[in-house]
C-alpha cells in the first residue's frame, strides 16, 4: 500500500477563517472554527507528494542561522 501525504483547506464562510491540513490519513475530520456561526466547507484536495520539489524535502541547518 503506498500512503501519499494529501493537503486538505476548509474555510469558514461565516469568519473567512482558512483551514490546512495535511496528513497521510484519508479520514480526516473537519475542523471547527471558534467563531459564533462557523459553517465549515472544503474548498481544496492536493497530492503533496506530487507538488513538492524534491530540493525541499531534505532542509539543512544553514537556512536557519
Amino acid at each position: 500500500m503506498n500512503s501519499l501525504w494529501v493537503k486538505y483547506e476548509f474555510i469558514c464562510t461565516n469568519c473567512d477563517s482558512l483551514f490546512e491540513i495535511t496528513s497521510m490519513n484519508p479520514l480526516i475530520n473537519q475542523p471547527q472554527c471558534t467563531c459564533d456561526k462557523s459553517h465549515i466547507i472544503r474548498i481544496n484536495r492536493y497530492d503533496v507528494t506530487e507538488l513538492t520539489e524534491p530540493h525541499l524535502d531534505n532542509v539543512g541547518t544553514a537556512h536557519y542561522n
